[in-house]
């Protein structure tokens, strides 16, 4: 039992004490502007930069939740009749964090919370222990929507009053997160970069290598230099040797070359008589030699020429065989007259069909004849 005791002593020594956080409640609010205000918040807070403000609110709440839980413990000692007992000391842990709360609101109190009652508002700051209480309301006309939140910290201050085209819904983040800053934060600026909205301390003089000017609230739009670019030297040559070079609309003819430029790749074309042209994209990021090759074009024809030498190969085996048939038939037919009539027909049969492969031959031994001369000669 005493282990057990032990144990259970040791766990809660080394569990974390729970950090502080900003209680920011949400009444009637869209989950995606409510999401807005979170990263809003969580932009801000990455700055490092305090909002003395919200800090005396967190403060306030939970000091008055830490002594009305003293004003408790003490009177349940004196009932046990311990006159020894001693109030303990309030400390604060500054914010690190925000809860996001969805705000408990009696539904008789609708509309006395959106006609910005204080009394009604200071009810439901401390009925759900808030710090801040975010109110949103909204209202279609036809094509136009009009929305209005506001934030109440013991005092109304409106966040976004505006109208917009009812089926293009704009993004409000970074307009929640100018009048964040510009209500509670007076230390922070912004950097824009590529369209994203960094908050940062105003006194900030230096951001990626390069001096800055900042102004409260204001967004500082913040561009990268752009590096000079650097000349690089290709040099050319093509195989053929003295193929036509045109580079730059620039038609040159002597071969090698050497190109200096700072563009970022070269484009070029080759061509000579006899050869496929070609045209090739060159890296000019660093100084390089290049080989550009032609190729010939009866490369590209080899594959019609071999066509043309299959058919005639194909003409000579018909032919061939069909001879040899012929010769066959006239040989038994002289050898073995008792066939006659039918020993004739398959005579002229064979020899008619040798005359057609035989003019078949011919012809296709032509065509690679003239096939062959135009990819090589």
């Amino acid at each position: 039992m005493r282990k057990f005791a032990l144990i259970i002593l040791i766990f809660i020594i080394l569990l974390p004490l729970s950090a502080t956080t900003l209680r920011v409640g949400f009444y009637n609010v869209p989950n995606d502007i409510s999401e807005d205000f979170m990263s809003a918040f969580s932009n801000i807070i990455a700055s490092n930069v305090r909002s003395q403000f919200l800090d005396s609110l967190c403060e306030e709440r939970l000091k008055n939740s830490f002594e009305k839980q003293e004003d408790l413990r003490i009177h349940k000692e004196l009932g046990k009749e311990n006159i020894n007992v001693e109030r303990k000391t309030f400390t604060y842990e500054p914010f690190s964090s925000v809860d996001k709360v969805a705000a408990t609101v009696p539904s008789s109190l609708h509309d006395s919370v959106f006609a910005q009652d204080k009394v009604v508002l200071d009810y439901i700051l401390n009925y759900n222990d808030l710090d801040l209480l975010v109110c949103y309301s909204s209202e279609i006309d036809g094509a136009l929507s009009f929305i209005n939140v506001f934030c109440y910290d013991g005092d109304i201050k409106p966040l976004i009053d505006t109208v917009y085209l009812t089926n293009e819904r704009p993004s409000f983040y970074d307009g929640i997160l100018l009048s964040i800053a510009s209500l509670y934060y007076p230390d922070v600026a912004f950097i824009s970069e590529e369209g994203t909205l960094t908050a940062v301390d105003v006194s900030l003089k230096e951001y990626k290598g390069q001096d800055i000017e900042l102004e409260s609230g204001k967004v500082f739009e913040f561009l990268k230099e752009e590096k000079p670019l650097e000349n690089h030297t290709q040099l050319i040559f093509s195989i053929p040797y003295d193929a036509s070079l045109s580079i730059f609309a620039i038609e040159k003819t002597s071969l090698p070359l050497c190109v200096t430029s700072n563009e970022s790749d070269i484009i070029l074309s080759l061509n000579k008589e006899g050869f496929s042209g070609s045209t090739f994209q060159l890296d000019n990021s660093r100084d390089s030699i290049n080989a550009l090759y032609l190729k010939p074009t009866w490369v590209k024809d080899s594959g019609r020429l071999k066509s043309e030498k299959d058919e005639f190969y194909r003409c000579l085996r018909n032919t061939f065989l069909s001879f040899s048939l012929y010769a066959i038939s006239k040989s038994v037919n002289n050898i073995n007259s008792d066939i006659g009539a039918f020993g004739k027909v398959m005579e002229v049969a064979t020899a008619g069909v040798s005359i057609v492969n035989l003019i078949e031959l011919i012809k296709s031994c032509t065509n690679y004849y003239n096939r062959a001369k135009e990819t090589y000669l």
